[in-house]
């Protein structure tokens, strides 16, 4: 029998700055990284994941974080987050190498599971320098699209090119090929719908109607969370570990017929079960 069990993480932010109202704590980011790496190091985690965000505006502020999470007994994966880019100007080279990654989308696999890590910032004003002629393009489009009354219209979000959909694809038939099943993580979600959605969520969405093997979709980015089951695939965003003075972050376990997410904080716990072919079908 088997099963995979990894942390989650999503939104650590870290800065050396004061907290943000009553919403953002920056500084208290690391200390509560501190915790999850004791807890993730107390079990046996295959891997840990970071959803993104890493930082929150600069890049000497990796190194702390970082240092944190060289005391993990477990490979840390990370994903690109809005922030990542921001503390980079835009600069996708320089944003990898600060996050330690070596393509900005991947997959690993494990006995019985594929992950499949996506970047949901691949086309957005983030990937530009600010104030370039192709930034100020990209905004011009975004005010355009909000004025047209899409909510998720908004700087801080960012969408999944075309080559990446082609790969996710490919990905997603290896899968049901071999009868791996499938839990794709991004830092923008998909569903449901709002401010923080991932700017061609329909496109990303129909793409993942094609995983016969889907079990799950998990992104950071929205700090309070989210939960929606979308024709039976649970879609899950974790909430921001830099959102409150209260610690968020988790310990998933992936068995063949059942999922178990384990929340710390203001994560909440799910017990998730491998969703049916009718689920699927349905709308």
């Amino acid at each position: 029998v088997w099963r995979v069990r990894f942390g989650i993480v999503a939104d650590c932010q870290y800065a050396d700055a004061d907290r943000a109202g009553t919403e953002r704590y920056y500084r208290q980011s690391l200390a509560k990284l501190e915790d999850a790496v004791r807890v993730f190091n107390s079990q046996r985690l295959s891997f840990v994941v970071s959803l993104g965000d890493l930082v929150d505006r600069h890049t000497q502020d990796a190194g702390p974080v970082h240092d944190v999470l060289a005391e993990l007994t477990a490979p840390v994966l990370h994903l690109l987050g809005n922030h990542d880019l921001l503390a980079t100007d835009g600069d996708l080279p320089a944003a990898l190498s600060m996050l330690g990654m070596a393509e900005p989308y991947y997959s690993r696999t494990h006995p019985g599971l594929r992950m499949i890590f996506l970047n949901t910032n691949e086309d957005s004003a983030l990937v530009e320098r600010r104030g370039s002629q192709t930034w100020e393009w990209r905004v011009a489009e975004l005010a355009a699209r909000a004025e047209a009354g899409e909510v998720n219209a908004r700087r801080w979000n960012g969408a999944v090119g075309e080559a990446q959909l082609v790969w996710l694809r490919r990905e997603l038939a290896r899968a049901a090929d071999v009868g791996q099943r499938v839990v794709v993580s991004q830092h923008g979600p998909v569903a449901p719908l709002s401010e923080h959605t991932t700017l061609n969520a329909d496109e990303v969405l129909a793409t993942l109607d094609g995983g016969a093997t889907l079990w799950a979709v998990f992104a950071g980015h929205h700090h309070r969370g989210s939960f929606v089951v979308r024709r039976g695939i649970p879609h899950l965003t974790f909430q921001g570990m830099v959102q409150t003075p209260e610690n968020a972050f988790a310990v998933v376990t992936v068995e063949r017929d059942h999922l178990v997410v384990e929340g710390y904080g203001r994560e909440t716990s799910r017990r998730l079960h491998y969703p049916s072919a009718d689920a699927r079908r349905s709308t």
